[in-house]
């Protein structure tokens, strides 16, 4: 066989993330918070500028002119919703709402589970505690 031209091969770098989990209690119901982590409209009110969701159940995050893209990949009513995003769909990297009420006291919590680059994981952790203060505003929880 003959090659003419030249096939480069670029090396597959998969970046290793850590997975981080929090917890934070809420003081109202458990629909009202399943909304608001699951509606374009709830989502818009704490997580990111503008969300729009297509038919597909893709959702886009809009923060100023950026853009990024998530599928929703699992979810049960006022329970979870878990995504991907576009950039890890070939991973097993997620981030994951999941509701949940004490069997004693019926308080809510919403635990948080989320990967991000080790270096990365101060300013997520930060993210998630600051965008979480404004859903509990906004959930009437503060």
């Amino acid at each position: 066989m003959n090659f003419q031209g030249k096939i480069q091969l670029k090396p597959y770098l998969r970046i290793m993330k850590e997975k981080i989990e929090s917890e934070y209690h809420f003081n109202c119901s458990r629909s009202l918070l399943f909304r608001m982590i699951s509606t374009d409209i709830g989502l818009s009110g704490w997580f990111a500028d503008k969300v729009v969701i297509e038919p597909d159940d893709t959702y886009i995050f809009f923060w100023g002119k950026q853009e990024n893209i998530a599928q929703m990949i699992a979810k049960s009513e006022n329970e979870y919703i878990k995504f991907r995003w576009e950039e890890d769909q070939d991973s097993e990297y997620f981030f994951e709402l999941r509701i949940t009420a004490s069997e004693i006291s019926n308080d809510l919590s919403l635990f948080v589970t989320d990967f991000c680059e080790s270096e990365e994981k101060e300013d997520t952790l930060f993210y998630w505690m600051n965008n979480i203060r404004k859903l509990k505003l906004i959930c009437g929880s503060d």
